[in-house]
């Protein structure tokens, strides 16, 4: 059910919902994302620190038939709090693995986010810094 599930049909793909760096995923989702890559010869965009590297640059899911629940459960009309609460069946990030969209995607790095080190390991670039120091 939960893979299949998408309370949001009438998406425009506009990306303004995919404006986020981490992203709660099963591991068997970034398998079908990387095969679906593979076979359709997708490459990935540095879009900004942000914004995920899977738009192409009409800013349209590349991976669209095979993206993970978290972003078939998004919606620029509701937030996911509401979403999940009237889908209890749904599997909750904390059993799933946090996935680095830019790292993954654009520097081949698939940890699990609560594992990497951004400051110690130099991940953080300029427009990240800019924005670190802007809070």
């Amino acid at each position: 059910m939960e893979d299949e599930l998408n309370a949001y049909e009438e998406c425009r793909q506009c990306g303004q919902c995919c404006n986020i760096r981490i992203v709660a995923i099963k591991l068997g989702e970034v398998e079908r994302i990387r095969a679906y890559i593979a076979e359709n010869g997708i490459v990935a965009r540095d879009n900004g620190p942000f914004t995920c590297p899977l738009l192409d640059e009409d800013m349209r899911c590349m991976v669209w038939p095979v993206r993970s629940q978290t972003c078939r459960l998004h919606s620029c009309e509701r937030t996911r709090a509401a979403i999940l609460a009237e889908h209890p069946e749904v599997e909750r990030e904390a059993d799933r693995h946090w996935l680095d969209m830019r790292g993954a995607w654009l520097h081949g790095d698939f940890r699990d986010a609560r594992e990497i080190d951004y400051f110690g390991e130099g991940l953080i670039d300029d427009e990240m810094q800019a924005y670190i120091d802007s809070l």
